[in-house]
């Protein structure tokens, strides 16, 4: 079945932004599903059954050298891939893929990789989820009796609204109502892009406008749900601490600074429309005179323009 998401545009939307947007304003995506797999040899380096005569003959050769080995596991789901290990892709591809399958009675054990799951979010989050797993090693050759692999739930960088918001009232099931609402501005620590810049008078401009100056580079899942779930008002740049917005309350606000000329990255437009929480956006210049991408770039703010848009960001919701 298709569906369709229409999403509501920003807040604080100027007419010659528009572009920037209009891609991501409706999306349409097939409904999740599954396949099932019985009895066969599954390549955990990519991620698919050996089936090819090629791909046949290469494993062989690896198994013959000791490059691979074998491991025998019975009924298991595939849900991770490449970028699994990231915060966002975690949280918004992995998780929800795990509640569809639970709302169809699927509760296998999880196969996901060591380096992964030695992740504390991950780690953490399974166990509040309270789902099993299996560890492999990228080397190895799994030797399956089942095993089933969910589609994503909404497509990729998108969000299905039924299960995302599974997800979210899993963890923030057992908080607390909002007595006083925290503005959190996170700042990157100990990385050398999407550094909003100058750096210090950044700070010291979110910090006059009473926003806690946060990194949460060190901080354990449970601290980060403490911490997000009691703010209203969320201000970063664009990256995988937006993610974090899950864990807000309803009818809050978050802030993306984002750099110029970007169409492209609206996951996290995306992710506070499907909350339906007020997004508000800031443009800045990529600080690199070549053509890098987003994620490698340093940003430059006019400081003028964020106080004034800070101004209307912490009005009253």
């Amino acid at each position: 079945m298709i569906s369709e998401i229409v999403r509501r545009l920003p807040v604080n939307l100027e007419n010659e932004d528009s572009y920037l947007f209009s891609e991501a304003l409706t999306h349409k995506y097939e409904e999740p599903s599954h396949s099932i797999f019985f009895n066969a040899l599954w390549d955990c380096s990519r991620g698919s059954i050996i089936k090819s005569l090629k791909h046949k003959i290469f494993i062989h050769t690896a198994l013959l050298l000791k490059r691979k080995k074998v491991k025998s596991v019975n009924s298991v789901i595939w849900a991770t891939n490449e970028y699994s290990g990231n915060y966002f892709h975690w949280f918004n591809d992995v998780l929800p893929t795990l509640v569809y399958l639970r709302s169809v009675s699927v509760k296998l054990p999880l196969l996901i990789r060591r380096d992964i799951y030695d992740l504390h979010f991950v780690k953490s989050s399974l166990a509040i989820l309270r789902w099993d797993c299996i560890l492999f090693e990228r080397q190895e050759i799994l030797k399956f009796k089942q095993l089933i692999k969910p589609t994503l739930t909404a497509g990729e960088g998108n969000q299905n609204l039924k299960y995302f918001l599974q997800v979210r009232d899993s963890f923030l099931q057992h908080k607390k109502p909002l007595i006083n609402g925290r503005r959190i501005f996170l700042k990157r620590k100990n990385i050398n892009y999407r550094q909003l810049l100058p750096e210090e008078e950044v700070t010291a401009l979110f910090r006059k406008k009473g926003f806690e100056i946060v990194e949460a580079d060190n901080m354990s899942l449970q601290e980060q749900i403490q911490l997000f779930s009691n703010c209203t008002h969320f201000a970063a740049a664009h990256g995988a601490g937006l993610t974090n917005m899950i864990f807000m309350q309803k009818n809050s606000k978050v802030l993306e600074v984002r750099r110029d000329n970007d169409s492209h990255n609206n996951c996290y437009f995306a992710m506070a429309n499907c909350l339906n929480f007020s997004y508000y956006y800031f443009l800045a210049k990529g600080a690199s005179s070549t053509e890098i991408s987003v994620q490698q770039d340093n940003f430059y703010v006019d400081l003028d323009s964020l106080e004034k848009l800070l101004t209307e960001f912490i009005s009253e919701i």
